[in-house]
């Protein structure tokens, strides 16, 4: 089956689906690296995460994705949190110990690893995340291997809206109405 090649061999297409569309994120060639895809098939969107037990699955309707955002997502403040606890530990270090070269010696090292924390936590770009909203829920699916590439989600998404688009033309089309 189509969903086999992305590794993914126990899950199964709708009879009559086809996939249009796919982004791998993880390839799962890591140790710690699970695969990941998302898969757009001529019905739903499907976001599949894992291997195993630790496996997870999104499915989404099509006709039901209403908006798609592209954002650039940071780490939140815990990281000044631990930047204030090392400069806590860094002035208890430099008042208990009582070898003199020890205490400072210690307490800057310390404190300086709360200066990296937030020196990098100030540097880093972030993270790419697409947000797919439905009216009822949304999934967030982290950008990352294949999906760094702006192009192949951009291309993702507009097919994406042309099977919405194309699939919604009949509906739309005043000279066609349905008989009740």
């Amino acid at each position: 089956m189509e969903i086999a090649r992305h590794g993914f061999d126990d899950v199964q297409l709708m009879e009559g689906e086809r996939i249009d569309s796919s982004i791998t994120l993880a390839l799962g060639g890591e140790k710690d690296e699970s695969p990941e895809v998302l898969l757009l098939t001529d019905s739903r969107v499907i976001h599949l995460n894992g291997t195993g037990k630790r496996r997870t699955a999104v499915f989404a309707s099509v006709d039901d994705i209403s908006t798609v955002e592209i954002f650039s997502e940071r780490a939140g403040l815990g990281v000044y949190v631990w930047s204030g606890l090392s400069f806590i530990v860094a002035l208890l270090l430099w008042r208990v110990i009582d070898n003199p070269i020890g205490s400072v010696a210690s307490g800057i090292i310390v404190a300086l690893m709360g200066v990296y924390l937030i020196a990098d936590h100030l540097m880093s770009a972030g993270t790419s995340v697409a947000t797919f909203k439905t009216s009822s829920s949304q999934f967030k699916v982290e950008l990352k291997g294949e999906g760094d590439s702006y192009e192949n989600v951009y291309f993702f998404i507009n097919r994406l809206f042309r099977m919405k688009q194309s699939g919604s033309k009949g509906a739309q089309d005043p000279g066609k109405f349905a008989p009740r």
